[in-house]
C-alpha cells in the first residue's frame, strides 16, 4: 500500500508540474507567435450574415466562430472587442455561431448548449 501511494503522489506532483509547465509555454508571447506563424494561412469569405464589430473598411478581419451559451467563447468575445478597441480602424471581427451542439453542429461529439 505504501509503495502504490507513493508513486501515486509522485504522479501527481510531476503532473502538476507538467500542467504548470505547460501553462507557462502557451502564455509566452514568442511561443504563441511560433504557434501562429506555422499555421496555414486560410482565406474565409465573409458573408452577409455575419455580425460585424469594428469599422466595415477595416484591413483585417478575423472570423470568430463562437457559441454564444460557452463561457470561454464570452472570453474570447470581450478579448477580441479590446482587440478592436486598440486597432480601432485597423481590425474588425466577424461573429459566426459555431454551436456546441450535436443537432446543429454535427462534429461536436457531446450535446453541450441545447439552447
Amino acid at each position: 500500500m505504501t509503495v502504490q501511494a507513493s508513486r501515486l503522489v509522485s504522479y501527481q506532483f510531476g503532473l502538476q508540474q507538467f500542467q504548470a509547465a505547460y501553462q507557462n509555454l502557451t502564455a509566452d508571447p514568442a511561443f504563441v507567435r511560433w504557434r501562429y506563424e506555422r499555421q496555414p494561412h486560410v482565406e474565409i469569405p465573409l458573408r452577409t450574415a455575419d455580425a460585424l464589430a469594428g469599422d466595415a473598411d477595416a484591413p483585417h478581419t478575423v472570423v470568430a466562430f463562437i457559441d454564444f451559451e460557452c463561457t470561454s467563447c464570452r472570453a474570447a468575445h470581450d478579448l477580441l472587442a479590446e482587440v478592436v478597441r486598440r486597432h480601432a480602424g485597423q481590425v474588425r471581427v466577424a461573429y459566426r455561431h459555431f454551436p456546441q451542439d450535436r443537432a446543429c453542429n454535427p462534429a461536436y461529439p457531446t450535446l453541450a448548449h441545447p439552447a
